[in-house]
């Protein structure tokens, strides 16, 4: 297991041939074994005591096995959900990206507000929000591109499973692959500094070259138990090309990790539209006569 430090430092004292060698080095280490980040000493603590966790766990596990024990009738699946329902889907998906340009996107014009009071009077939160109508068509933009990806598990076995613990992994065949960039329940609006409120089912990730990490912490799945975890990992590709999703999964009564491999097949569309078209069809009205920008 390796932690490398992403804590801030000074620009003036890093070494940059020595950062050249140090990234070498992970790429060189990603797969042989664990690579970790840490930002500080908190959340570095934290993935310690998981992993070492779950080490000690496989140990004991594999040296049960190797005694005569029975640790068997776990029978741990792991496939696509529906995204909305939960649903199994199976282990293969479809799924495709539009690349939706807006080339007048830049000329959309200000947000007015249609009653509008002085700057005095307007708080954080009803203050116009100038760059709407362009925040909305790069949300167009940014839902055409990204699809959800949701997992579903279930215990087929005859023994329940305690600390149930997936490390699932996500690579592509070049396809100009993005994960975690984008939430749907991020909407702009039109007053106030913020974007909407959001449901935060995103799962975190961490990115080597064009292997992304996620973990799902499930706790205990009981036999015949079928569960799908809400969370979810937003995907876009620019090109055609297969997604490859591999779950390496952790239990209590399993002697060692058991991997499943799931398969996305990414299709590509492209659209060119004008970008008031797109506002409209997102039932967002702008005036008939409207300022110029940054006027």
């Amino acid at each position: 297991m390796l932690y490398f430090s992403q804590a801030k430092q000074d620009p003036d004292k890093i070494d940059l041939d020595q950062l050249k060698l140090l990234r070498e080095f992970k790429q060189k280490t990603f797969p042989k074994a664990r690579i970790e980040n840490y930002s500080n000493q908190i959340e570095f603590r934290d993935k310690l005591w998981n992993h070492l966790e779950i080490q000690i766990r496989t140990l004991l596990a594999q040296e049960n096995q190797s005694a005569g024990e029975a640790v068997g009738g776990t029978d741990l699946l792991f496939e696509f959900s529906d995204p909305l329902t939960g649903s199994r889907l199976g282990q293969k998906l479809s799924l495709h990206s539009n690349l939706l340009e807006l080339p007048d996107i830049e000329e959309l014009p200000d947000y007015e507000d249609e009653n509008p009071l002085q700057p005095a009077e307007y708080n954080y939160f009803d203050r116009p929000n100038q760059n709407y109508y362009r925040q909305a068509a790069a949300f167009a933009i940014r839902q055409n591109f990204y699809r959800p990806v949701r997992f579903w598990l279930k215990n087929a076995g005859g023994i329940g499973a305690r600390d149930v613990f997936a490390e699932v992994i996500v690579t592509s065949d070049d396809i100009d692959m993005s994960i975690g960039e984008f939430d749907p329940h991020e909407q702009p609006r039109p007053k106030g500094m913020l974007y909407g409120l959001s449901a935060k089912h995103l799962l975190s990730f961490e990115r080597s070259g064009n292997i992304w990490t996620t973990q799902l912490d499930l706790g205990a799945i009981q036999p015949k138990r079928e569960i799908s975890p809400a969370s979810t990992l937003m995907i876009g590709a620019r090109k055609e090309g297969a997604v490859i999703i591999t779950a390496r999964i952790y239990a209590d009564t399993l002697p060692e990790p058991v991997t499943r491999t799931l398969q996305i097949d990414w299709k590509i569309s492209a659209t060119r539209s004008s970008a008031r078209k797109v506002l409209e069809k997102m039932n967002i009205q702008m005036p008939t006569r409207v300022s110029k920008r940054g006027t």
